[in-house]
């Protein structure tokens, strides 16, 4: 038998009859599940489906709306069945989210469709991680069932990373104290217990009292027990924790305050706080294991960690920093040289042309109360503002 989907139909079962006869209106029997009722036989030929009376051995015949049978099942009247046959195990797993809202309301019903046409595909919903889990048989498996929502059923899914559910348990013997203790206005909350903590391989989880002289009232010997169970659902690191034996040893309570939420409370700090022998507290368990600088006083704000100190720009760097560049503050006016800089070479003659070119020229400057050469026409472009240089021979203005 193999179980498939019709758009129009629905689900659509291929039957082979191997001994027999098989008519309509038919009741068969499975190995596992309810008895089905056949109603109508057809003989698939392309898309078509033609009716048929009845199905002799070697037949193909299509049956329509059977809820329980699944590919690979036997079907029979006499209680005869056939083994079925071998399949691979689905060892690879994908887990898998809607994309949409629209695709998550109609993911469940399409997954179920695939289960049912598909023996290799095992679908989980891990009560540990929350996670929707695909078990298929490879990597092409997989692309082939993620195509078949998407174009079959119109559901989008999108592939998130797997997750490993792990468990928590303790590897050799440790004990832990769990003080809980608050006092504000009226009624407050007082329990002292300490626990010691086994490693128990296989055994799951078992409880222990072994408290002298009545430290811990006996009504209140079953609070801790609850508030340590309590925690062994969340364990120390977040994951549940299994195969502990915890005795409860010692513990102290109050006339008034104690009470059972305060024991609950008391016995899953001292699970969470569980430390080795001469080990001191789990960092960041409770208030006895807290990690010192992660505390917080009351009435002083949390210290900040100190800065490096910024270094300081070098002499240089700073006066070019507050230097002004090209383009920027005001116009540099140049000035003419001195005049001993001016003055000729007394080793040569004026009129030697060694001691012409030897000797420094100095630019002429105007009359401050001109702006241009006496010869100059008013608006040429050699007007230059007052006190201003001449260019050199040879060099262009401007």
């Amino acid at each position: 038998m193999h179980t498939g989907e019709d758009p129009y139909v629905g689900r659509l079962s291929l039957l082979r009859i191997f001994s027999g006869t098989l008519r309509p209106d038919t009741t068969v029997h499975l190995a596992d599940r309810p008895d089905e009722r056949i109603t109508a036989l057809s003989s698939p030929f392309g898309r078509q489906q033609r009716p048929m009376p009845l199905a002799l051995p070697g037949d193909l015949v299509s049956v329509a709306k059977l809820t329980g049978a699944r590919t690979g099942d036997t079907l029979t009247t006499d209680g005869a069945l056939i083994p079925p046959w071998p399949l691979p195990e689905a060892l690879l797993p994908c887990a898998v989210e809607a994309h949409s809202k629209a695709d998550e309301d109609k993911l469940s019903q399409a997954l179920a469709r695939l289960a049912a046409q598909d023996p290799t595909l095992r679908v989980e919903q891990n009560p540990d991680t929350h996670q929707l889990v695909l078990w298929c048989t490879g990597e092409a498996h997989l692309g082939v069932l993620l195509d078949r929502l998407r174009t079959r059923y119109g559901v989008h899914v999108d592939s998130v990373p797997y997750e490993v559910a792990l468990r928590e348990t303790f590897g050799s013997a440790a004990s832990g104290h769990g003080r809980h203790v608050k006092q504000s206005g009226g009624h407050g909350q007082y329990a002292i217990c300490d626990l010691t903590v086994e490693p128990l391989p296989g055994g799951g989880f078992e409880f222990v009292d072994k408290v002298v002289g009545g430290s811990v009232p006996r009504n209140f010997i079953p609070s801790v027990e609850k508030g340590v169970r309590a925690q062994l659902l969340h364990g120390i690191h977040g994951h549940p924790m299994v195969d502990v034996r915890v005795t409860l040893t010692d513990g102290k309570a109050h006339s008034v305050d104690s009470s059972d939420a305060a024991f609950q409370t008391a016995g899953a700090l001292a699970l969470r706080e569980g430390r080795l022998p001469g080990q001191g507290p789990t960092p960041g368990t409770g208030r006895r294991g807290a990690d010192p600088a992660a505390r917080r006083v009351p009435g002083r704000r949390p210290q900040r960690p100190l800065l490096a100190p910024r270094p300081r720009p070098r002499h240089r760097e700073r006066r070019a920093r507050h230097e002004p560049g090209p383009g920027r503050g005001p116009r540099a006016r140049t000035h003419p040289l001195p005049p001993s800089s001016c003055a000729p070479s007394p080793t040569a003659p004026a009129s030697s042309p060694a001691a012409t070119s030897a000797t420094p020229r100095c630019p002429p400057t105007w009359p401050a109360s001109t702006n241009a050469p006496p010869d100059a026409p008013p608006g040429s472009p050699s007007h230059r503002p007052r006190g201003s240089p001449m260019p050199p021979a040879g060099v262009p203005e401007g």
